[in-house]
């Protein structure tokens, strides 16, 4: 969600400072970040594990509110952290399968999150756009539009997640972006290729355009919120700070590479291609989440972990559920 609305700032800010100014509302934002931090309530986990079990209670009613009854969640913090696998060694983590499966499945997912294309249609937005036929203007207003669509998307599941399920919004993120870079690539290839002709591109320049804000839609409903979650839920407290770590790495190494190589790859293979690739790996995600993600709404980590680690094999037991409220 922050990433969202970050697109949204620096795109609005963008348009309307000149550099240095722009420069400096981008610096201002996570100075006011970090500062709000020294405010903030340690987190409940940290404070039972150094035996602050009264710091932890006052932290969980200034998270969750004064009324909340913090007993059972107490419970919980204290049970997955009296899980040992490994002590401190990070790597000796890594002989349990439940981590080890656990860990395929969350880099996984942040991994295709980003070989869906879904950083680079957002950030190579105006070089779709121009190649459309639009001029500067409406370049820029379709780059704020699509960060304000798919900043205002990324609410939806605060409201449908408990609701519909994780896996459901994933399927839905994932289908919306297979059909949406199925719809880009078709119209590259026309372009690229020359397949139809200039004003027949430009007639129907509202294709692409549309597929564009189905596809913002679409990453902030399934993929956007719910990948990034994905390490938080599956792993029990004990050893979830640094499984979530290093998952964190991979998934910004990825968005770095695939970023770099997002233009040498469309002047080499042509951008046809590369959104053809878009929705191969948007129907791997389908696969992934029909038949290996595990459906954590209403669960602890705890008991997501061990259905994870019960498993034959990775794959869970695939059987069709009902939609919660949707009965």
């Amino acid at each position: 969600m922050f990433v969202s609305f970050g697109f949204v700032y620096a795109n609005v800010l963008g348009w309307l400072l000149p550099i240095k100014l722009f420069i400096f509302a981008c610096i201002i934002v996570p100075v006011i970040f970090t500062t709000m931090f020294f405010f903030q309530p340690k987190s409940p986990v940290y404070s039972i594990q150094s035996g602050k079990a009264m710091e932890a209670m006052e932290a969980l009613k200034a998270l969750r509110g004064s009324k909340y009854d913090v007993t059972a969640e107490m419970k919980t913090i204290k049970l997955e952290l009296s899980i040992a696998l490994g002590g401190s060694n990070f790597f000796q983590l890594f002989k349990d399968r439940g981590v080890i499966r656990g860990f395929i499945i969350s880099v996984t997912l942040l991994i295709l999150k980003h070989l869906v294309g879904s950083t680079l249609v957002l950030i190579f937005t105006s070089e779709i756009v121009k190649a459309c036929g639009f001029g500067d203007i409406a370049v820029k207003s379709a780059v704020i539009t699509g960060g304000m669509i798919q900043a205002l998307a990324s609410f939806v599941p605060l409201y449908l997640v408990d609701r519909v399920g994780r896996r459901f919004l994933l399927i839905i993120g994932f289908s919306i972006t297979l059909i949406s870079s199925a719809v880009l690539g078709a119209f590259y290839v026309s372009l690229d290729r020359k397949l139809l002709s200039p004003n027949l591109l430009n007639t129907f320049s509202f294709v692409p355009l549309s597929a564009l804000a189905l596809y913002w839609f679409g990453y902030g409903v399934g993929l956007g919120n719910i990948a990034a979650l994905t390490a938080v839920e599956i792993f029990p407290a004990c050893f979830r700070a640094k499984l979530k770590c290093f998952s964190e790495f991979v998934n910004w190494s990825a968005s770095f590479v695939v970023t770099m190589t997002y233009l040498q790859f469309g002047e080499a293979y042509g951008h046809d291609l590369l959104y053809f690739f878009y929705c191969f790996f948007s129907m791997i995600g389908i696969l992934l989440v029909i038949y290996v993600y595990p459906e954590a709404s209403r669960k602890t980590s705890l008991e997501i972990f061990d259905e994870i680690r019960k498993r034959k094999h990775i794959f869970r037991r695939y059987r069709a559920e009902p939609i919660r409220g949707l009965r």
